[in-house]
């Protein structure tokens, strides 16, 4: 039949049938189809390997007669030259529907059976955070370039070592992507890793380590993990995830499990009085074990932390540092005076595996050197007290702490 705007206002779909299609006489393949349930819309269809095809273009109310053909004339033209609108059409809209950011929970949940639980928050901060600029990208057109600026930006604005560990959650997220079927290739593959400089060295000064801990606050949270993290010269995820179970208040120890430490082996950490005071200053929530964070991982937004700090330092501190130097500085300065530490006992300290328990020693020799690790502890926090009080208030300071937190340790 003939289609107009006039003669399809009388058009419906005949009683006892599902729907029915009137086709234009002048373009061959175009129709209005009518639903017995009321809904109307034009179609194209078009024959492609023996199958029908059929390509929906809109309402009439929605898209006029006129746009309707022209739209109908362009996708039975592609069809006659080889083309399949009706397919190309759904794989866009499926593009459309599997985007980088939908994509991103499903293989959350599987690494969160393969990964230790700091590895999965450090992938989901990667993909969540650093790689947000992708999440509204169909996960089909991600190419090599868009990885490797984003890889570029972080290497500028947060270092070679964050950039490498942010490729390496989104190779991971692309291979996996690829296996499922969703594209056929990781276009992380070929970007190449950024350039870091090696093991660091940097050990702070006596200056720097007063300008730190006088630059933080009371009880944030930050504060509370840099000045245990200085005191204690533990790892940053012992202290950022540490739990309330794990502390022995009476004993003045955190007592980490085998699954908390690098080396798989439960390592006991010696508090000394500053260190204890902070912990006992801390607000205890029922029902929370984390002593950091609120979101149930214990704390976790480092660099949103470290950015505010700077700020606070303004400058205060020329040479990049970062929170693992402040263990680096522990171990260097109680190896040498006027400390003099036993390199095994700083070893234990540290909770290497490499220290006093490797090969044949560890095998005979299972002396944790507790005392005199916290000793060794005790007279580190000594230090950063008269660093940052000042040496005439030093036996003041430690009197003071002593009674605060009712713990005498000689």
């Amino acid at each position: 039949m003939r289609l107009t705007e006039k003669s399809i206002r009388n058009l419906a779909c005949p009683v006892g049938m599902a729907e029915r299609s009137y086709w234009c006489d002048e373009l061959p393949g175009f129709a209005l189809r009518i639903r017995s349930s009321g809904a109307v819309s034009w179609i194209a269809q078009y024959a492609k390997d023996g199958a029908t095809r059929r390509v929906t273009l809109g309402a009439p109310d929605v898209v006029s007669l006129g746009a309707a053909r022209a739209a109908a004339r362009q996708i039975l033209a592609a069809a006659k030259i080889g083309g399949d609108p009706a397919k190309e059409r759904a794989e866009r809209r499926e593009q459309a529907a599997n985007t980088v950011g939908s994509l991103i929970p499903a293989f959350l949940d599987r690494q969160r059976k393969r990964l230790k639980p700091r590895s999965l928050i450090e992938t989901e901060r990667h993909l969540m955070k650093h790689a947000r600029s992708l999440h509204g990208q169909g996960i089909k057109s991600v190419d090599r370039r868009v990885i490797a600026q984003l890889l570029e930006a972080i290497e500028r604005d947060h270092g070679a070592a964050c950039s490498n560990s942010v490729r390496a959650s989104l190779s991971a997220l692309f291979t996996w992507t690829a296996q499922g079927g969703h594209r056929d290739d990781n276009p992380v593959s070929m970007t190449a890793r950024a350039v870091e400089n090696g093991a660091r060295e940097r050990v702070l000064a006596d200056d720097e380590l007063a300008t730190i801990w006088s630059a933080l606050d009371d009880g944030g949270d930050y504060a509370t993990l840099l000045k245990l993290l200085m005191l204690t010269g533990a790892r940053r995820d012992e202290i950022a995830r540490l739990r309330w179970s794990e502390i022995d208040l009476e004993a003045a120890l955190v007592r980490l499990p085998g699954e908390r430490t690098k080396n798989g082996r439960p390592h006991d950490v010696p508090l000394s009085p500053p260190a204890l005071a902070i912990l006992k200053a801390r607000p205890r929530q029922d029902g929370r074990d984390f002593v950091l964070g609120t979101n149930g991982h214990g704390f976790v937004d480092f660099s949103g932390a470290r950015a505010d700090f700077d700020q606070r330092l303004d400058g205060a501190i020329a040479e990049r540092w970062t929170l693992h130097d402040l263990r680096r500085t522990l171990s260097t300065r109680l190896h040498g005076q006027p400390f003099s530490v036993a390199p095994h006992v700083v070893e234990a300290l540290l909770g290497h595996a490499a220290g006093h328990r490797s090969g044949v020693a560890g095998t005979y020799n299972k002396q944790d050197y507790l005392p005199e690790r916290r000793d060794a502890l005790l007279r580190w926090a000594e230090h950063v007290a008269a660093l940052v009080e000042g040496p005439q208030q030093r036996r003041r300071a430690a009197q003071r702490l002593k009674r605060a937190t009712g713990l005498c340790i000689t």
